[in-house]
């Protein structure tokens, strides 16, 4: 049994998903179909940037879902006789539902889409950020992220938490953690504070398009990252996803759940990401 990780947000970087595309023509279906959904074209900037655009939350996501999930069909086609289960670290979710069969192709474009676009509108209302926080237990974040009014949005793997809020209260938190000896606090390259209550209002936006569609349930172990464990239901797949943007991300916990049904690992493109993570978690 393998199981394959969908990378998320922060994992975009120039020249991704070139080699596919030119070695594989049926490849080039897929971000034709992605580019006349979003209305730019998907190739151009995943292959040729520039970088400072295609980090943007508008554009990256819908980007990295498609290289993922190409990423994943030629995987299939070279191994179609492995077995496997699937997870994906916040935006990755929706890359793991395409390989579960849950969602199709078309519908996912929009909603990741439509997703990017009402968090980079959220992120330019209130000015957020996110800091990784390493060596700090996790009780002592949660005091200190309850005193200056911030989050516990990212369970990435043991001793690695992050903290989401707006700029100034960050800023505030990451003093005091400082103070309480963490090995290493580390703000993050995103546009804003994801994974907590400032996503509220996006949140409920994006509601009305995944009520809109059909959740099928998954043909394959799909892990969420949002319960931080194996889900089995399509409508409980959609429920959590009603909820993914301003709930903290288990990650580490859905990997921990993964481990002894997994003989190996396989990181989707772009990778580099979450492979060091999960030699974290599973030792």
């Amino acid at each position: 049994m393998v199981g394959l990780l969908f990378p998320g947000q922060g994992a975009q970087k120039v020249g991704m998903g070139r080699e596919l595309y030119g070695e594989r023509g049926w490849v080039r279906d897929y971000y034709q179909r992605a580019s006349d959904i979003v209305g730019w074209d998907v190739a151009d900037l995943c292959f040729n940037g520039p970088q400072d655009v295609l980090d943007q939350t508008k554009f990256c996501q819908a980007a990295i879902t498609v290289v993922s999930y190409v990423s994943f069909l030629s995987y299939r086609e070279d191994n179609p006789d492995v077995k496997f289960v699937s997870a994906g670290l916040s935006l990755g979710e929706f890359g793991a539902l395409l390989s579960a069969g849950v969602l199709d192709f078309e519908d996912v474009i929009r909603l990741v889409d439509l997703r990017g676009r009402l968090m980079q509108e959220a992120s330019e209302r209130i000015p957020g950020a996110m800091t990784a926080v390493i060596g700090l237990d996790k009780d002592t974040l949660q005091k200190i992220a309850e005193d200056t009014n911030v989050a516990l949005a990212n369970f990435n793997a043991p001793g690695q938490i992050v903290i989401s809020g707006r700029r100034e209260d960050i800023e505030q938190a990451e003093e005091r953690i400082r103070e309480m000896g963490a090995r290493r606090v580390v703000r993050l390259p995103v546009s804003g504070a994801f994974h907590c209550f400032l996503l509220k209002d996006a949140q409920e936006e994006l509601n009305k398009e995944i009520d809109s569609l059909d959740f099928k349930d998954p043909s394959v172990g799909f892990f969420s990252s949002v319960y931080g464990r194996r889900v089995e239901s399509g409508e409980e797949i959609r429920e959590g996803l009603k909820r993914q943007l301003v709930s903290p991300t288990l990650w580490e916990a859905a990997v921990r759940q993964m481990c002894p049904l997994v003989d190996s690992f396989h990181e989707l493109e772009p990778a580099g990401i979450l492979a060091a993570m999960v030699r974290k978690i599973c030792k």
